[in-house]
């Protein structure tokens, strides 16, 4: 792991060159700390209860934040800080959701899945429809719904107001980065929210949409749906969650626990640490899958051919069996 953090180090531009592998251990960390575990500029701009000054602070703060990430290329660097020069000029007369997407689109810049807005800053703070969507490889579909649009849970959406769902991910790209599928995932609450579509130019109004598609009984359907104001104490769902729900409030779980006896014969122990993360639940699977590992009889690590789904984290327990499992599973499928 040094060796690894010691490229790093050495990777990273400094007034005065340094050479990893000659510097003491107390060196070493406080180079590592000052280089990668920076904390954020203090001081911190003050919260205010005028919208137009707060933005104008935020921006203001907010500008020297290329100089913090790393994640930039040169290029995509030089334009988040002429994007941010912008941003200073006119935070005043922006309405909030134009600040939440000029924000988003600086850090989207980096082109990675961890130099993001914050995820509430799509949740709170704006209308948001009373339902939840999930893009699946066939689709964007309704996954939880309020009881008085009970008949959309489960339809697919093929189209927000005038715009089919391709269109709107086209448009919205550039306010996360990362892979498409990334992308896609953290801007769903975006596809939710009436006022940030609008600031975006892709909705007409700020407090409702008009969805169409096809319900689960395979009925088209168009509906006008009203936006619910949310600040910012409002309860967060997210779509992982609502998907994988547990009996324990409906969310998921984190803790470490104990495997069932493993009865797979390819494994190098018989029983393993799981470790979860707030852990999805397997509900039902196809008899062309396979259950390799369980716990509480439910299954946790499944096969189908070449591919294995988890619901633990086997990187992060003391044994490698889960790993060796897979590099052989790959070795057998040459």
């Amino acid at each position: 792991m040094r060796r690894i953090l010691a490229l790093l180090v050495a990777a990273c531009a400094s007034s005065e060159p340094l050479d990893p592998s000659s510097i003491d251990d107390a060196t070493f960390d406080r180079e590592l700390a000052a280089r990668f575990q920076y904390d954020p500029p203090q001081p911190e701009p003050a919260e205010v209860s005028d919208q137009p000054a707060g933005q104008i602070a935020d921006a203001e703060y907010l500008s020297r934040f290329p100089e913090f990430d790393r994640a930039y290329s040169p290029a995509a660097r030089a334009r988040a800080n002429t994007m941010l020069a912008q941003l200073r000029t006119e935070a005043g007369s922006l309405s909030h959701e134009q600040f939440v997407l000029r924000v988003a689109e600086v850090a989207a810049l980096a082109d990675n899945g961890h130099t993001s807005i914050g995820e509430n800053a799509f949740k709170k703070n704006t209308p948001r429809l009373p339902v939840r969507t999930y893009q699946f490889a066939d689709g964007l579909y309704i996954v939880w719904a309020a009881p008085a649009l009970s008949e959309l849970l489960g339809a697919r959406i093929d189209a927000i107001d005038t715009h089919t769902i391709a269109d709107i991910y086209a448009a919205t790209r550039r306010y996360a980065g990362g892979t498409d599928a990334h992308r896609q995932r953290m801007l769903a609450p975006m596809l939710e929210s009436p006022a940030l579509l609008q600031a975006a130019g892709l909705a007409q109004t700020r407090d409702a949409l008009t969805l169409r598609g096809v319900l689960a009984n395979g009925a088209a359907f168009e509906r006008r749906v009203e936006a619910e104001d949310r600040d910012r104490s409002a309860w967060v769902s997210s779509s992982q969650r609502l998907l994988f729900p547990t009996a324990t409030g409906g969310r998921m779980r984190s803790f470490i626990a104990e495997s069932d006896p493993i009865q797979a014969n390819n494994f190098q122990e018989k029983t393993v640490e799981l470790v979860f993360i707030r852990a999805p639940k397997v509900l039902e699977f196809s008899r062309k899958v396979t259950p390799l590992i369980m716990h509480n009889t439910q299954p946790v690590l499944l096969q189908q051919q070449h591919v294995l789904a988890g619901s633990f984290h086997p990187e992060l327990s003391e044994t490698n069996t889960i790993h060796r499992y897979f590099v052989d599973m790959v070795k057998s499928s040459k």
